[in-house]
């Protein structure tokens, strides 16, 4: 499953811009994946991925990459099981705090309330 966040017109991750693209080194295939657009931090608001995952049967997700702060805490509300794949994810650095204190913090705060916490290598599928 590959989830985009989509931005306004002229936004870096517009629609079909190189940002928004899935990257070409992932082994993706259209018959199979999904590809869910997202416009709001959630990637269940307004995209039919909660129903689509209770229809497929999936209870278990894991986290990577960006918005895992809404993802997990939203997953979690909705009865998903989340787990945060603590050195899968990323952020940008802000005025306040550098990405590694952002990830630190989002492990530890979301860790036990909303997800458990593992390495993308201890991660089964």
């Amino acid at each position: 499953m590959f989830i985009r966040h989509t931005g306004p017109t002229g936004s870096p991750i517009a629609a079909n811009s190189p940002q928004w693209q899935v990257h070409p080194d992932l082994d993706t295939d259209a018959e199979t994946d999904w590809f869910i657009d997202k416009t709001h931090p959630s990637c269940f608001y307004q995209t039919g991925l909660a129903e689509r995952l209770k229809q497929a049967g999936i209870g278990r997700l894991v986290k990577t990459q960006y918005c895992v702060d809404t993802a997990c805490r939203r997953g979690a509300e909705l009865g998903f099981d989340m787990v945060l794949a603590a050195d899968a994810h990323s952020c940008s650095d802000t005025a306040e705090l550098d990405a590694e204190a952002i990830i630190r913090h989002h492990n530890q705060t979301l860790s036990g309330p909303f997800v458990m916490l593992a390495l993308a290598e201890e991660v089964k599928f």
